[in-house]
């Protein structure tokens, strides 16, 4: 039965808004399909380790991406009348697996509130912090001599907050924290530690703490004084933390529970708030474990390197050393005295002995410690003796055997010249080799040498000095870091120096530590760098070998010096890796496969994968169950051999009933029609083997037979084409949106397949590979696959790129077979291309 005329036309009309509707679906479904791939691309450059990132980063783009892919699973279901609903319940599982992974905390196990250092060793890392556990097992496994005394536990900690309700108030104040905002940083921090100042202990606590002091107290006297420093959990482990946390020197037994507060609130200091984010923690990560250690007050001290930092290869120990206390040494506020020493004899290969005007004492009546003069008949000698270097290296060879790992080691040697370890932690090491190059200084003016190196590299910039706290607000990314003394506070601006020198330090000091984790090249006791360099001056520094020079020497500069991964074991990119567990990999490649449906789904990217070809799929369909000519998918009337279907998505053809190449407004489709029909007699001789690798390939695999048979699909707007043609065997894809707006614009085109076997299809897809970087395609390519983007392309660029795709699919059609040979004939067929289209 007819319909009426005016229900025909209603019908005809409402068929028009349905499929507006879908395609408005279907071009959204592809523009989220693009960022989700973008945001996944960036993700996985992060994953590198190569970069900092803070973990509401990593949250804030993971919600970004499941978002996204929850809507291209609605307006999938949406084009195919939920078609596709099982779809739905895979993300649904997908998404809980990674907020699962998003929202785990580290637990901190319950032990004691207290330990004794007798009762450690590493297997408490969790409950004392690796600076605790490392005493412990030295003490316990090695028997090494260490301080006496005990540990207030990580559990003691998470006790603290909860009895103070702290936790949930910090967490506040940081969900926002941007470390870049020197001064809001500031701000925050100075908050976070008066409320943890201002808390109070658990009685129970503040019990065991006064209990435990009490038999040190019996022990030595009323006036037993005690070293209280921090050991959170991670410090002292992969992670330096070096100069991070306070540590206090010189503590009443009745003061500890005071300054353990203290130690508390340092874990929220700016420079500290610092190092957490750029080494990839979150806050809750990081548990504060204290460690209370009858005080050493050291005739001598220092720090030794097991092996050296800046040049192993030389296989000697390096050591440190000063008169007095070692908080000196490792804060860089005086040169050492410096000792190579064989790790085999044990003997002096080298030293060098400073002159030492002033040490850090401490009073033994009030524990208070003080800077005072070094008697004059030690100034100009050795800090230690023979004796106790060969002590020191023996030392040296039974904690690197049993941690297996050069270490760092902070020592010192009482008034009865007794030695005691006080921290081993692994030795950061930046292994680059130092090329001997020679700078023409009738060039390049020579303003510093004889520094020594704290940190390889080459670094050039413009020189920022640093005096105060306002200093390192201001300073510039890309700056040279000049100071008069080292400082681990420095570590501020380790994200936007190019090199640190310093006048006065150490290379063993906490500032030399952590320039080499963040692999900052740097130099210290470069002496009258000060008075040489002026703010503002364009330098290279050579940390290399300790020379400073005027202007760009290019031959410094050019030497590669690249952070190979520092942040690639940070607990935010461990996070990270098994979040992308869930996004990155593609299992769904073929979709002739019979696997490539929704059941082998596995992650978000094969989600998307299979919901951008069942959307092709679905528009193809719709088009062929749509009664209007102008948005029915119309085969085109051409000459060319290629049987071609158009779907009008709207202004991309004239108003006609038949579809001929003159019907074609589509600005993509023309540029890249025009291509494709170009006339081209193929001279190239067929390779037998090719052709018999095709005829086998396509003889063991039928269903390859049948894409000789599938139509070839054009969906194409005024601006926009998608454009699914198939050549023989091949596959490619080629998509491209050209406005008045060149920022918009962009070429995609994907190519896969092939009738001969795998080596022949990769060989032909390298080629493709090579000629579309000619033309600054973003290639990516995997065995016979090759994807490649092309941006921000202005209307004359992109018709011209488009004509070439179209040369470029007539050109590659069953060039399979002749892919036999080296890299040479993939260069000649390059450039026979590439001729070709120069002459047309």
């Amino acid at each position: 039965m007819k319909l009426p005329i005016n229900l025909f036309k209603e019908k005809l009309s409402l068929g028009k808004i349905v499929l507006q509707q879908k395609y408005t679906d279907y071009l959204k479904l592809l523009s989220d399909n693009e960022l989700v791939l973008r945001i996944m691309a960036e993700l996985k450059e992060k994953s590198s380790g190569e970069e900092v990132f803070e973990i509401g980063y990593l949250r804030l783009n993971v919600e970004a991406i499941l978002s996204l892919v929850k809507k291209i699973t609605n307006r999938l279901n949406r084009l195919s009348e939920n078609k596709y609903q099982p779809l739905g319940r895979v993300y649904d599982n997908i998404k809980s697996s990674m907020n699962s992974i998003l929202s785990r905390r580290k637990d901190i196990p319950v032990d004691e509130l207290v330990l004794m250092y007798g009762d450690i060793e590493k297997g408490k890392l969790d409950s004392v912090g690796g600076k605790n556990a490392n005493i412990g097992e030295i003490k316990n496994r090695l028997g090494l001599p260490v301080p006496e005394g005990f540990v207030v536990t990580a559990y003691a900690y998470k006790k603290f907050l909860e009895y103070n309700q702290l936790e949930k108030k910090i967490q506040y104040m940081l969900s926002g924290l941007d470390t870049n905002d020197f001064k809001n940083t500031v701000t925050i921090s100075k908050q976070i530690q008066v409320m943890v100042r201002d808390a109070v202990l658990e009685p129970e606590l503040e019990q065991v703490i006064k209990n435990k002091t009490l038999l040190y107290i019996k022990k030595y006297g009323s006036n037993v004084l005690f070293s209280v420093r921090s050991s959170a959990v991670g410090e002292g482990t992969e992670f330096s933390f070096a100069g991070q946390y306070s540590t206090f020197l010189g503590v009443h037994a009745h003061d500890i529970p005071v300054y353990y507060k203290e130690i508390v609130a340092s874990k929220y200091a700016p420079r500290a708030l610092f190092y957490l984010t750029n080494r990839g923690f979150k806050e809750d990560d990081i548990a504060m474990s204290v460690g209370c250690m009858v005080m050493i007050n050291a005739k001598s001290s220092g720090v030794m390197h097991t092996i050296n930092p800046v040049n192993p290869q030389k296989n000697t120990i390096v050591i440190n050393s000063i008169w007095g206390l070692g908080k000196y040494i490792v804060e860089g506020n005086i040169q050492p005295d410096i000792f190579e020493v064989s790790k085999q004899e044990h003997s002096i290969i080298e030293s060098k002995t400073e002159h030492k005007a002033h040490m850090l004492v401490m009073k033994e009546n009030d524990g208070s410690t003080t800077e005072d003069d070094v008697p004059a008949d030690k100034m100009d000698v050795p800090s230690l003796t023979e004796e106790q270097l060969r002590e020191l290296a023996g030392c040296a060879k039974i904690l690197e055997t049993h941690y297996q790992h050069p270490q760092i080691v902070e020592w010192a040697y009482d008034k009865d010249g007794k030695l005691f370890i006080l921290q081993t932690s692994p030795l950061i090491m930046f292994k680059r080799s130092m090329p001997d190059i020679h700078i023409d200084t009738t060039k390049h003016k020579l303003l510093v040498s004889g520094a020594e190196t704290a940190a390889a590299g080459i670094g050039f910039g413009p020189v920022c000095f640093i005096d105060t706290e306002e200093d390192i607000v201001h300073f510039p990314n890309g700056g040279i870091m000049v100071a008069r003394y080292s400082s681990p506070k420095f570590v501020s601006v380790m994200n936007r120096a190019k090199a640190i020198v310093t006048e006065i330090g150490s290379p063993t000091g906490h500032m030399a530590t952590l320039a080499r984790e963040f692999q900052i090249p740097a130099i210290v006791n470069a002496v009258n760098a000060a008075s040489v360099l002026r703010n503002g001056m364009m330098v290279s520094v050579d940390a290399d070998h300790g020379c400073i020079y005027e202007g760009y020497v290019e031959e410094l500069v050019r030497q590669p010096h690249e952070k190979k991964g520092i942040f690639r074991d940070t607990p935010v990119l461990v996070i990270m890796k098994k979040i992308l567990e869930y996004i990155t990999p593609l299992n769904l490649i073929d979709p002739y496969s019979p696997n490539f449906s929704v059941g082998s789904i596995r992650t978000l990217h094969d989600i998307i994968r299979f919901a951008h070809q069942a959307s092709m799929n679905e528009m193809f369909i719709i088009a062929q169950h749509v009664s209007t000519d102008n948005v029915s998918a119309m085969k085109l009337k051409t000459p060319s051999q290629f049987e071609i279907y158009i779907i009008d998505l709207g202004g991309g053809l004239k108003d006609s009933k038949d579809i001929s190449e003159s019907s074609i407004v589509s600005i993509p489709f023309l540029a890249f029609w025009k291509g494709i029909k170009l006339e081209r007699i193929d001279t190239r001789p067929v390779n037998k083997n090719g052709f018999f690798s095709v005829l086998m390939n396509t003889m063991a695999n039928p269903q390859l037979q049948e894409r000789l048979y599938e139509k070839n699909l054009a969906l194409i707007s005024k601006e926009y084409m998608n454009f699914n043609i198939r050549m023989g065997y091949h596959i490619s894809t080629i998509e491209g949106l050209c406005t008045q707006k060149a920022n918009d614009n962009y070429i995609r085109f994907i190519f896969q397949g092939g009738g001969a076997d795998l080596e022949r299809r990769m060989k032909r897809a390298q080629l493709i590979a090579g000629i579309l970087k000619k033309y600054k395609f973003n290639v990516k390519q995997t065995e016979d696959i090759v994807s490649a983007i092309c941006t921000k392309c202005g209307r004359e660029k992109f018709e011209i790129i488009m004509d070439m795709l179209g040369r470029l699919t007539i050109y590659t059609k069953q060039l399979d077979m002749l892919m036999a040979g080296n890299a040479a004939m993939l260069d000649d067929y390059v450039q026979t291309f590439l001729n070709e289209i120069m002459q047309i």
